[in-house]
């Protein structure tokens, strides 16, 4: 028997990280995180310090357990169904999805590749920058994570796209399902 994994849980939190990602200017801009305010400083405005705290601990604690599970259910259905069959239900969940893109080091940039990713980085930032369209400008997050780490001696750095990398991982679930490589998980409620 497998640990018993909350699918529903997990659709929950990549939903709410492409949310995150997406309605963040939005949310800085109500919260007057404003470039051109006399009295807005970054370095030691208290909104913007609950903002930024809030987004990296959400998004860093969002990633993990989102990462984690799914690389359970991938190691679960790899016992079970053939490799090339999750490879390719991988390659069409990111059909049209830039999940990330490669900063340093030499890898393949898959769905279970970022979340290897994710999962084994010694360094996670989530950065804000200004708005390029707002007039006066406002500082928010982008919807990067900047990933780093080390694999051997060679360093790697990813920069994820979290809502591209949340919308892939939502459309493998629902690939798995809709080919029933994704049902019982080996849970017992016994």
């Amino acid at each position: 028997m497998s640990h018993a994994i909350d699918l529903e849980g997990l659709y929950e939190k990549l939903f709410l990280l492409q949310h995150i990602a997406h309605g963040s200017l939005s949310h800085c801009r109500s919260a007057k995180v404003v470039l051109e305010d006399p009295d807005f400083d970054p370095e030691f405005d208290p909104n913007f310090k609950t903002i930024w705290s809030l987004t990296k601990t959400l998004v860093s604690n969002y990633l993990i357990e989102c990462a984690v599970k799914l690389r359970m259910i991938q190691e679960f259905c790899a016992k079970h169904f053939e490799a090339d069959d999750l490879n390719m239900l991988e390659e069409r969940a990111m059909t049209d999805l830039l999940i990330g893109r490669i900063v340093q080091g030499t890898f393949r940039l898959t769905i279970r590749e970022a979340s290897n990713k994710i999962i084994h980085a010694t360094s996670a930032t989530v950065d804000f920058a200004p708005s390029a369209t707002e007039a006066p400008p406002v500082l928010y997050w982008h919807g990067l994570c900047n990933l780093r780490g080390h694999h051997g001696r060679a360093p790697w750095h990813l920069e994820l796209d979290v809502a591209q990398w949340a919308r892939a991982v939502i459309r493998y679930l629902e690939f798995l399902a809709d080919e029933e490589k994704l049902c019982y998980l080996g849970q017992d409620y016994a």
